[in-house]
């Protein structure tokens, strides 16, 4: 019987933590599975390491040229020939019962095209940090805009899904999230609230060291699949409480637009300015 699902790991220079990501894949409760592994022209020990690994699930294939993570994502997609996609991260770690508990959701809920999970975010030294709690059933029609509304190293795809739409390489840092906003246009997306992934956050991950390019991207897909031209930058960071620059009156009638389009409702829409014009007023008192 072929294994049900493809684990994607790409690899770039990920030898510190290489290991335990390996090894919390081979660890699953789960068997029924290749881990396709595709190292994108590493140039440390990471192909010794994953080669040290004797399992007949694991699967490499070394890139002739550096593709970057959007082109080695799609490369992998385009290999994978199970029914699903597991994603996985060269530094993170699932739990052993993350893929049985994926694979058994999206059997039951066929109309599903993509589930994450919650996760526990760590340091580098492995310690929980805080826990990261991502929108589920209902709330996610409402939460779908808020970046991100899947983990991304949590995702569980159906390969037919992941075929057809891909990763858009215009969306530098924040593909993940595009990706689940034109998916979610066609089909449900969900997550399933349990932590069965440690997300590891350090210092030299795209989230830190990017940043600002990574929101100008997040932004860029907002505009593309939610808000269309009517908000502006430092409207969407107000929407994401990352700065105090807009007025809350401009605020409430730009986020006004997120209540009338169902993604959110009367309440959420009431305390999340109230909580904003908190945030504003205290932000202009803290100033000199």
């Amino acid at each position: 019987m072929k294994p049900a699902l493809t684990v994607l790991m790409p690899v770039y220079n990920g030898e510190k933590y290489l290991g335990q990501a390996v090894e919390s894949i081979l660890d699953q409760t789960f068997a029924g599975f290749d881990l396709l592994i595709i190292d994108d022209c590493s140039s440390d020990r990471s192909v010794d390491i994953i080669r040290s690994y004797r399992d007949s699930r694991i699967r490499l294939v070394q890139n002739d040229r550096n593709r970057g993570l959007i082109g080695t994502l799609n490369e992998g997609i385009e290999l994978a020939e199970r029914s699903y996609i597991a994603r996985m991260d060269q530094d993170d770690i699932s739990m052993p019962e993350r893929l049985r508990k994926q694979i058994e959701f999206m059997e039951t809920h066929p109309e599903v095209a993509v589930c994450g999970c919650w996760a526990v975010e760590i340091d580098e030294n492995g310690n929980s940090l805080r826990k990261r709690e991502t929108p589920v059933g209902p709330q996610m029609v409402k939460d779908c805009w808020r970046p991100s509304p899947i983990i991304h190293p949590s995702a569980f795809m159906r390969t037919a899904i992941a075929k057809k739409y891909t990763y858009d390489k215009n969306f530098i840092d924040a593909e993940d999230y595009e990706l689940w906003l034109r998916i979610a246009k066609d089909h449900p997306i969900d997550n399933i609230p349990e932590y069965l992934l440690h997300y590891r956050m350090n210092s030299s991950g795209i989230t830190n060291v990017y940043r600002q390019r990574q929101l100008q991207s997040t932004y860029a897909a907002f505009r593309k699949h939610v808000a269309y031209a009517d908000v502006t930058y430092d409207e969407f960071c107000s929407l994401l409480f990352l700065d105090s620059k807009v007025h809350p009156l401009r605020r409430i009638y730009k986020s006004r637009r997120l209540l009338l389009r169902g993604s959110s409702d009367i309440l959420s829409f009431v305390a999340d300015n109230r909580d904003y014009f908190n945030y504003w007023r205290e932000s202009r008192h803290a100033r000199p």
